[in-house]
């Protein structure tokens, strides 16, 4: 995926090494989870999939067709050609979003990412795998908000045929705190900032209010709920969106989310005066009773429930 313009883009080249090859692309577009198959629209080489809120757009050189429930995009491909094609999501009901050069959005997308690693500052032992890391962790970061999401994945089993596969797509105040330890440590400060802001925008109002964990954009609330239509990973289900763990309280683990932490800026700041209460809260959920460092099914405020799993 390019660094995100006005819209998200997605970009996938088929190249030609050797010879020459007929190819056919096969798309096959569901919103809702899966659950909801759009209205589907083909003028020329562009294609719109609308359902709901949702609209999809797909943009290639090579000429499309539905059939089946799926989009076809057949070409033949000669040694040395590129076919890209671009996939974009709008709101159904705004405007037609900007038509993006596939290839141009490739080269941009490395120059962004080598530009990023070019900051980095370690050079010290195991630097590559330092590097692969610190690059995981941009890649889990929401830019427009800053948040740090937990991982990209919801409903994958910690072991097969276990149960505790929960959404892991939000944001955690101590493991966000501590995951900014790396790129801080490695003069990534513009990660930092931008978190700082995040968190001091998350935990706005009473500090007493602060919970465990947020959504990207610093939504509070985060109703689980499941998707029965859905088989699950290895057919462990059920699939899950969303985590109830949101309104529980873990005192041990709110203690450890202090923003002063990795705080990158002046101390004498509004913000720093904000990092003030978020801390007063944290330690002030140490004192109310809590599930320690796991999170489960149960009261919002259960001590040693023997059903709590970790989140």
């Amino acid at each position: 995926m390019p660094p995100r313009g006005v819209a998200p883009d997605l970009v996938r080249v088929v190249e030609g090494v050797r010879g020459k090859v007929s190819v056919t692309s096969e798309l096959r577009i569901r919103f809702d989870y899966g659950h909801v198959a759009p209205w589907v629209t083909i003028a020329g080489r562009e294609v719109r999939a609308v359902a709901g809120p949702d609209a999809l757009w797909l943009r290639a050189s090579a000429p499309h067709e539905e059939m089946g429930g799926e989009i076809l995009s057949g070409f033949t491909l000669s040694e040395g050609e590129r076919v890209p094609f671009v996939l974009t999501w709008s709101p159904s009901y705004g405007e037609r979003p900007v038509a993006v050069d596939g290839l141009q959005a490739v080269d941009d997308t490395d120059r962004f990412w080598l530009d990023w690693a070019g900051g980095i500052g370690f050079d010290g032992r195991f630097q590559d795998a330092v590097y692969r890391s610190l690059l995981t962790l941009k890649g889990l970061t929401y830019e427009p908000s800053g948040g740090i999401v937990a991982a990209a994945t919801t409903s994958l089993p910690e072991t097969l045929g276990g149960s505790r596969n929960w959404d892991y797509r939000y944001c955690w105040l101590r493991d966000s705190t501590f995951t900014l330890g790396a790129p801080v440590g490695a003069g990534l400060h513009e990660e930092a900032s931008a978190w700082q802001q995040w968190v001091l925008r998350a935990v706005a109002g009473d500090p007493a209010d602060a919970q465990i964990m947020y959504g990207l954009d610093g939504t509070r609330r985060l109703p689980e709920y499941e998707l029965p239509w859905l088989p699950g990973y290895e057919g462990v289900s059920p699939v899950r969106i969303g985590n109830d763990a949101a309104g529980q309280v873990q005192g041990a683990y709110q203690a450890g989310c202090s923003p002063s932490r990795t705080w990158v800026g002046p101390r004498g700041s509004s913000l720093w005066r904000g990092v003030g209460n978020c801390s007063t809260g944290s330690q002030g959920a140490c004192k109310r009773p809590g599930r320690g460092l796991t999170t489960g099914y149960g009261s919002r405020a259960g001590r040693g429930s023997t059903s709590s799993t970790p989140r």
